[in-house]
C-alpha cells in the first residue's frame, strides 16, 4: 500500500495490491489492484486494472475496472472497460469507452452551506470491528435478509404449525444455519405458543422423555415408567387454563439418534400411530444422514405431506452478496455504495465458490479476510485474503 500526498508510477513500474493516496497520482506504468486517491492520471503507457475511487480520473492510457469519481475526463488515446459511477463525465473524440454508466453518484452529500461536497465512497472503517460482526454469535443471518430463501422458508415453518401439522423435517448440512433458524422461530411464534429444543437427543425412548417433560416445566420423580412419563407430558401439553396452546419440540441432531429411538420417540408423542390425541408438534433437525435411520411409519407420513418436507439449500453466489450487504449496513451502519466497496464482486464470487454457500463458512471467512486487511492497513477485501 502507498501512502503519500504524490506518487508517481513509472512506465517501468508495476504495483500490485491496494493504493491509497490523499494527492495526486501519476500513472505512466501498471497498477493492478484497487486504487484511491484524490487525484488520478493514467498517461498513454499506463494501465489500471482493479478498482478506482478518485476525486477526479484523467485517461489517456488504458482502465479495465470499475470506477467511482466526481469527475471522469477521457482523453482522445484513452480506453475504459468496466462500470462508471461519475457525476461529470468528459470524453474526447476517438477515445473508447465499453462501460456501464450511472450518473450520480454514492456519497455525494449536501453541506450546510448547501454546496455539493465530494467524499470517497470507500470510508475508512474499522476492519477489525466490523469483522466481529461475522464471529460473534448474536449477529444477523440469511433469514434476516427480507427476501431471501431464508426467509421464505421461516414463513413456510410458521405456516405449517399454524396448520396443525404434526411432523416437520427440515435438513442442511452442518453449519447451513438450522441452529440460529430455530432460534429466530421462537421469536417469530405466538405468545401461547412453547419451543423447546433438545439439542443433544442422544439416549433411550424413556431418557429423551425424561428431558423433554422437564422442559415442559414438569420434573418427573424417580422410577416413573416410560407411559408414566407420556401421561405427565400430556397432562401438560392437554392442560386447559394454561399459559401455552400449543407446544412445539425441536429434535437438533436428529441424525445421531438410534432409528427404533426416533420411531418410540414419535409414536409416543404424536398421534401417527394412530390415536386420536396429538400432544406435541415435532420438528426434526437433521443433516441428510437422517433419512436412513427413518422407518416406515414416519416415512409413511412424509409420503403424504411432502409440503412438510423443508431443506437449507446453499446460498446462491447473490443470497451471499445480499447477505454481506444486510450485515454491513444493518450492523455497522455502512451505506450500500460502502458495502460495494469492501467487498468488490471478485471477492464475493470467490468467496461464494470456497464457502460453497455453506453460511458457518461466509462468516469464518469473511471474519478471517477482514482481520487480515485491518492487519495490514487495507481499506478494502481483496481476493487474495480469502
Amino acid at each position: 500500500m502507498i501512502e503519500k500526498d504524490q506518487s508517481l508510477i513509472g512506465q517501468s513500474m508495476t504495483v500490485t495490491g491496494e493504493i491509497t493516496c490523499s494527492g495526486q497520482v501519476i500513472v505512466k506504468g501498471t497498477i493492478d489492484g484497487t486504487f484511491s486517491a484524490g487525484s488520478l492520471i493514467v498517461e498513454a503507457n499506463g494501465r489500471v486494472q482493479g478498482q478506482v475511487v478518485a476525486d477526479e480520473i484523467e485517461c489517456s492510457g488504458y482502465i479495465q475496472g470499475n470506477i467511482r469519481s466526481d469527475k471522469f475526463v477521457m482523453k482522445a488515446s484513452g480506453q475504459h472497460l468496466g462500470t462508471v459511477e461519475t457525476r461529470e463525465l468528459e470524453v474526447a473524440f476517438g477515445a473508447t469507452i465499453d462501460c456501464v454508466l450511472q450518473s450520480g453518484i454514492h456519497g455525494l452529500v449536501e453541506a450546510e452551506n448547501n454546496e455539493v461536497e465530494f467524499r470517497p465512497p470507500c470510508p475508512r472503517v474499522d476492519l477489525e470491528k466490523i469483522g466481529r460482526i461475522f464471529s460473534e454469535k448474536e449477529r444477523c443471518c440469511a433469514i434476516d435478509v427480507p427476501w431471501s430463501e431464508r426467509s421464505k422458508l421461516l414463513r413456510q415453518v410458521i405456516d405449517l404449525l399454524g396448520k396443525g401439522k404434526q411432523l416437520i423435517k427440515i435438513t442442511g448440512d452442518r453449519g447451513c444455519g438450522k441452529t440460529t433458524f430455530i432460534r429466530k422461530l421462537a421469536g417469530e411464534l405466538r405468545p401461547d405458543a412453547k419451543l423447546s429444543v433438545i439439542s443433544e437427543p442422544v439416549g433411550s425412548v424413556k431418557s429423551l422423555l425424561v428431558t423433554i417433560a422437564a422442559t415442559l416445566g414438569t420434573l418427573p420423580e424417580v422410577g416413573e415408567s416410560q407411559g408414566e412419563l407420556v401421561n405427565r407430558i400430556r397432562s401438560v401439553t392437554t392442560g386447559s387454563g394454561g399459559d401455552f396452546s400449543r407446544f412445539v419440540l425441536v429434535i437438533d441432531d436428529t441424525e445421531t439418534m438410534y432409528p427404533a429411538t426416533i420411531e418410540g420417540l414419535i409414536r409416543c408423542l404424536t398421534n401417527l400411530s394412530g390415536e386420536n390425541e396429538n400432544l406435541l408438534q415435532i420438528i426434526l433437525l437433521a443433516t441428510d444422514d437422517v433419512e436412513e435411520k427413518l422407518v416406515h411409519t414416519t416415512r409413511d407420513y412424509f409420503e403424504d405431506e411432502t409440503n412438510c418436507i423443508l431443506s437449507f439449500k446453499p446460498l446462491t453466489i447473490e443470497d451471499t452478496a445480499d447477505y454481506l450487504r444486510f450485515c454491513l449496513q444493518t450492523e455497522s451502519k455502512i451505506d450500500g455504495a460502502a458495502c460495494m466497496s469492501l467487498f468488490p464482486y471478485e471477492v464475493i464470487k470467490k468467496l461464494h465458490t470456497r464457502s460453497g454457500g455453506n453460511i458457518a463458512e461466509i462468516n469464518r471467512l469473511v471474519a478471517e479476510a477482514l482481520l487480515l486487511a485491518s492487519e495490514i492497513g487495507a481499506n478494502t477485501v481483496l481476493p487474495r485474503f480469502l
